[in-house]
């Protein structure tokens, strides 16, 4: 592709998406995207799907027979550290709100347009072109490895495997996170959320809050009869509001539940988000809608929960989906060593970015990496050549659109 001037359609398309928020949570939106190219790329994940959700070039190197579960907003920031339900702290895809079947490229375009605009905010070595190639060939090497030998797929990426940077910042998050320090982060004594935090946190409506604890008070005998992790009686200790947690979905819908179970488990924090039509939706291929259509069953919570479960490894005991009302949830546990990659990304932290989206989507679907290598194999630097070529590109689209906004913003009062 290449970069064009469309400010105008920038703002339309901007404005039209974040209609539905009210006034105060759309401008603090605004300024949080406005701050940088990087911030404003996450904060417009449907500009990206407007752009190559239909585009011709996926057929070069993808196509139908290539599918598998989506992220749907794959950038640096949604791969991450969190434990899984076996203990293990590991790093991969964290964040499945805009979550689609469709063509594996979709995910990897984005990450490797986000590689390089961190890449060019960072500075320094390791410039965006480099990074983003370590990126695809991590992503290569891994997806050949897992056709070899399926059962790589489900394993997890841990400290002991992870090298450089990426496995200083897991044994950190391993040391610094914890039940414990999670709890005091959020909770008070008397185990109620804290109401010193005024802009992360706040009161649930006495109506949503009523609907809530009956609805996560089923939802937890539902799972308790299944069996597993989730046993014994459940008792909603404490709600609150969840606000400003991330660029993208600011202003969204969102609880923090503290559940106390009998015996002597810890208490849980769960993670509740109103869930709607993603991002991909008006722009999803006719045949990658309707699986994801399929899968989902009429209900998004749904299939935020299906998708995480087919991308994750080991599994979260709480996942699932409520209703309150009309409104469709997605639940999961909130993890206690939850954390972002927040160090200067190198070449090492890229490529093992790719490893562990490669992956990710051979796990969600168990005939995708013996069918993407045989459709790759052989052509690895052609490949390379051509999404970096696609990456640095909407690099530079991002960019000039993000002048667009940020040149506009002060207009932009309604």
């Amino acid at each position: 592709m290449r970069p064009s001037a469309r400010g105008p359609w920038v703002l339309d398309q901007v404005q039209a998406h974040n209609r539905g928020l009210s006034r105060e949570w759309r401008q603090e939106k605004y300024d949080l995207v406005a701050a940088s190219a990087a911030a404003f790329f996450r904060g417009t994940d449907h500009l990206y799907w407007a752009d190559f959700g239909r585009s011709p070039l996926l057929e070069a190197w993808g196509g139908r027979k290539l599918r598998t579960w989506l992220t749907g907003d794959l950038h640096t920031y949604n791969l991450g550290a969190f434990d899984d339900a076996q203990g293990r702290v590991v790093y991969g895809p964290n964040d499945f709100d805009e979550a689609v079947i469709g063509d594996y490229q979709l995910d990897l375009w984005r990450l490797g347009a986000g590689v390089a605009l961190r890449a060019r905010e960072q500075g320094g070595p390791g410039g965006a072109e480099a990074l983003v190639a370590a990126l695809l060939k991590g992503y290569l090497d891994e997806l050949a490895a897992c056709a070899a030998r399926p059962a790589r797929a489900l394993e997890p990426w841990t400290r002991h495997q992870a090298q450089g940077e990426l496995r200083l910042f897991l044994e950190h998050a391993e040391a610094h996170g914890g039940g414990r320090a999670q709890l005091e982060k959020w909770v008070d004594a008397v185990r109620q959320f804290r109401t010193d935090r005024p802009e992360l946190l706040a009161a649930v409506p006495a109506r949503r809050q009523e609907g809530l604890r009956q609805g996560l008070k089923a939802y937890a005998a539902r799972l308790a009869a299944k069996g597993g992790a989730v046993a014994g009686r459940c008792k909603v200790r404490s709600l609150a509001a969840r606000l400003r947690a991330g660029i993208g979905s600011h202003g969204s819908e969102r609880y923090y539940a503290l559940i106390e179970a009998s015996g002597p488990a810890p208490a849980t924090l769960l993670d509740i988000k109103r869930q709607a039509p993603p991002a991909p939706w008006a722009h999803l291929q006719g045949w990658a809608k309707e699986a994801t259509r399929e899968a989902m069953r009429g209900d998004h919570g749904r299939r935020v929960a299906k998708a995480q479960r087919a991308l994750l490894p080991g599994g979260d005991p709480w996942l699932g989906r409520l209703s309150v009302g009309k409104a469709a949830f997605s639940v999961r546990r909130r993890s206690p060593y939850k954390a972002a990659f927040d160090r200067p990304l190198d070449g090492g932290t890229a490529s093992q970015m790719g490893l562990v989206v490669a992956r990710a989507q051979a796990r969600a679907r168990a005939k995708f990496a013996p069918q993407a290598h045989r459709r790759l194999h052989g052509g690895h630097p052609a490949f390379i050549a051509f999404v970096s070529r696609l990456a640095l590109a909407y690099a530079d689209q991002v960019e000039l659109d993000h002048r667009a906004f940020a040149d506009a913003r002060p207009g932009l009062t309604g």
